[in-house]
């Protein structure tokens, strides 16, 4: 419900109002924001990563850069807690008849999409494999922090909520 746009994204909102249309649509699961946050700070990451933005000054993209560099490093280094990466292998698995799925992962933002830059917003095709699956959405939330990322919301155009959801959907082969 549009309630729970902060849980899951506008995307993953999207996807559910297409199914309550009745309309054919492929498997499909979501990744909360609570997941994303639960990653952080149950990897030790919000301190450092707190630190890392303090650094960034408006206007200034070397500072961003520098941030993002550094909490690419802690994001896609870390490890995903069993608690939250089991239910997503097995949401993974549960799609397939045989064989892995191949699927597209995409964030779903929890604020309205023109407060999130173009690069924060990438999709993913053709993932096979519950390891790819598992470093794409650790890619999905290091993107949150990219430079431009960074650059957006220390140069004043965003200021909300700094959690990211995820859809993972199955994509149907012709």
């Amino acid at each position: 419900k549009e309630r729970d746009v902060e849980l899951i994204g506008y995307e993953a909102l999207d996807v559910v109002e297409i199914i309550k249309t009745g309309l054919p649509m492929s498997p499909s699961f979501f990744i909360s924001s609570l997941a994303f946050d639960d990653f952080l700070t149950s990897a030790n990451l919000v301190d450092p990563i707190m630190k890392s933005l303090s650094n960034v000054r408006p206007f200034i993209r070397q500072t961003a850069k520098e941030a993002s560099e550094e909490i690419a490093n802690f994001i896609l280094t870390a490890n995903i807690p069993t608690i939250i990466e089991r239910p997503i292998i097995e949401s993974y698995k549960n799609m397939a008849f045989y064989d892995q799925p191949v699927v597209s992962i995409s964030p779903s933002s929890v604020i309205d999409a023109r407060f999130v830059p173009q690069n924060a917003r990438a999709t993913y095709n053709y993932i096979i494999g519950a390891e790819n699956l598992i470093n794409t959405i650790k890619k999905i939330w290091f993107n949150f922090f990219s430079t431009e990322s960074i650059e957006f919301r220390a140069n004043g155009y965003y200021k909300g909520p700094l959690t990211i959801a995820i859809v993972v959907k199955k994509m149907i082969m012709s």
